[in-house]
């Protein structure tokens, strides 16, 4: 298992956003505060390395989980227009990119020595009623062979 090529693999699939009409305009894996991203410069998505969870297994090599976070920013100028509205529809595009193939019912990317990568868990969401910046923030799982 390569550490480094895994998590910029799945990098590579978050940079896709920014082109493919989801709305992102900034995709990074290094955070920053959300107060330090001007709105300009979001939506934005945030890669974030969290825990690796090993189970050992006699006999075979331990299965092992890589845990990542994704932190996504939206903000709305407009008081009409709920910060959660726009939010909404860029975790709708993060859910479509971890789609897993229909047949197979498994999200793998193609990467070497990944079995699947899924959402698991709980999504915090802060909608921003009261100060129109939407965060949230999406534990992504990754299960190494």
């Amino acid at each position: 298992m390569n550490r480094e090529t895994i998590y910029s693999a799945v990098f590579t699939k978050w940079q896709a956003l920014l082109t493919n009409g989801a709305g992102f305009v900034t995709v990074s894996r290094r955070l920053d505060n959300f107060a330090n991203v001007p709105a300009i410069l979001q939506p934005a998505l945030y890669q974030l390395q969290a825990q690796e969870k090993t189970a050992p297994v006699r006999g075979v090599p331990p299965k092992r989980t890589l845990s990542l976070e994704l932190f996504v920013y939206a903000t709305s100028a407009d008081p009409a227009v709920a910060p959660s509205s726009v939010l909404n529809p860029l975790l709708d595009a993060v859910d479509a990119i971890l789609a897993p193939d229909p047949v197979t019912q498994v999200q793998n990317f193609g990467i070497a020595g990944v079995q699947h990568i899924w959402i698991e868990g709980v999504t915090k969401i802060a909608e921003g009623v009261l100060d129109n910046q939407a965060v949230a923030v999406i534990p992504v799982e990754i299960l190494i062979a």
